[in-house]
């Protein structure tokens, strides 16, 4: 097991990474450029087979005092790779990052600024540009024209009923607050989602309405076949087990989002067979509740406002 010689930092920013090497140069120099001399950077990387470790071996060797390395011989996948990186924490403040997304100026101090300030405040996050690194498309996260909503305040409802509107590079978590909650990769690829959520519930969340970072997508990536609404419908399921008779509304209305939302996918993508699918579960969850019905309804409008804005957009781009 890795051992750590930075004593005491007042943030850790760790940076779980795999195969980024056009990348990672630029997302490390994005935290130093932060100017914040109390920093542990944790960089974890998962076996790649390009140049990436090499990459932050050079960079462990020029700032030995605020760099630790986890290198693993093989591919491990991201659930061990994130796992590795827990004991090694040592910050006050946590800010969890990619190996392929950047801080932009003043980040890491403005939220510090704000949670030194706010003992209370167990997480702080901010608007981030979303922008893809293929077609050029970019627009900020929290943007109500693609859905995206941002509270403050004590917003577990809002994150359960909304959908996950914090985007994870964006966060700087208290430390303290956070010990006894961790990533749930048991529970799929939206783990981030309820990371958040269960947050929350220890306290008081901040937003800073600034795009403070960038958050780089790769549409290349993620296949038509790939995309379902299982991945939060387990959340869901996870949420009502535990959590159910606290958040019973929010629960009921985030699901009945979720089914809308890829109902309206599936038809877009010709995968029909899905929508039939969910046709059905719509209809199995609102059949009971008058008021669900209209709250389902009112989400349609803002389900082709969002799409029609990104298709803008990238028409836009390439005009």
């Amino acid at each position: 097991m890795v051992k750590s010689s930075i004593k005491a930092p007042l943030i850790t920013v760790c940076v779980p990474t795999y195969n980024h090497e056009l990348y990672i140069a630029e997302s490390l120099e994005s935290i130093l450029s932060q100017n914040i001399n109390d920093i542990q950077i944790i960089v974890a990387d998962d076996g790649s087979r390009d140049r990436t470790p090499s990459i932050v071996l050079a960079y462990k060797e020029k700032y030995p005092d605020i760099f630790d390395l986890i290198m693993h011989p093989k591919n491990k996948g991201i659930q061990k790779n994130v796992r590795s990186i827990y004991h090694l924490i040592k910050g006050k403040y946590v800010c969890w990052f990619s190996g392929d997304d950047s801080f932009l100026p003043g980040k890491l101090k403005k939220q510090l600024d704000f949670m030194e300030a706010n003992p209370s405040y167990v997480m702080c996050y901010h608007d981030v540009w979303v922008q893809n690194r293929k077609n050029g498309l970019k627009y900020r996260f929290n943007n109500f024209l693609i859905g995206r909503a941002s509270h403050s305040g004590n917003i577990t409802k809002n994150l359960i009923r909304d959908r996950c509107f914090i985007a994870m590079p964006s966060t700087m978590i208290r430390r303290e607050a956070s010990k006894k909650i961790s990533h749930r990769f048991d529970l799929g690829t939206s783990n981030d989602w309820l990371y958040a959520i269960e947050l929350s519930m220890c306290g008081p969340v901040k937003f800073i309405n600034e795009p403070l970072g960038i958050y780089y997508r790769h549409d290349r990536n993620i296949s038509k076949t790939s995309i379902s609404y299982k991945n939060e419908e387990i959340i869901y399921t996870f949420l009502d087990k535990e959590y159910g008779p606290l958040y019973k509304d929010s629960i009921q209305k985030g699901r009945a989002t979720l089914y809308i939302n890829y109902f309206f996918k599936y038809i877009s993508l010709k995968r029909y067979e899905d929508a039939s699918h969910l046709l059905n579960k719509i209809a199995m969850t609102h059949r009971k509740s008058l008021g669900l019905i209209f709250f389902s309804l009112s989400q349609i409008p803002i389900f082709f406002v969002k799409h029609f804005f990104l298709w803008f957009k990238t028409k836009s781009i390439h005009r």
